[in-house]
């Protein structure tokens, strides 16, 4: 795997042990953070939110909403055809029914749509990491650090 055509602000290297593409495909596994510099990656992060928005409040009630502590902010790993890869809890809400209820949302919404040919020939999956903010709607939003 070429390790130097990964981009991960996060600073760590994939695991070397994965097998789930071809060894000569040098697209990058994933892109964590802003998509200001990519368009198209950046319409479909546009398009997934949309999906989760309206239709995220029906899968979980209001007196969840009222539990919540702090809001939890949320990476999900979409792959090319619109599969998930991994929802990971950055920051817990602070209860499990919230927590339970975001990994809730994203499964039954799956599956999302494929990436457009321009970003699927660059990405093999994308990071998209958000803060929910469950309300009287389910919003999401971008992590202010």
């Amino acid at each position: 795997m070429n390790q130097l055509g990964k981009l991960n602000l996060t600073g760590q290297l994939p695991p070397s042990g994965e097998t789930d593409r071809p060894a000569d495909d040098t697209r990058p596994r994933s892109v964590f953070g802003l998509y200001d510099h990519d368009v198209v990656a950046d319409a479909y992060i546009r398009g997934w939110r949309t999906k989760i928005e309206s239709n995220g409040d029906l899968n979980y009630s209001q007196r969840i909403a009222d539990m919540m502590r702090e809001p939890p902010v949320v990476t999900v790993s979409i792959r090319s055809d619109g599969s998930v890869k991994d929802i990971v809890i950055n920051r817990s809400s602070g209860r499990p029914e919230i927590d339970e209820a975001v990994y809730r949302i994203v499964r039954v919404r799956a599956p999302y749509s494929r990436f457009p040919a321009a970003l699927a020939s660059k990405y093999d999956s994308i990071d998209i990491r958000r803060v929910w903010n469950f309300g009287e709607t389910l919003r999401l939003l971008e992590e202010v650090r």
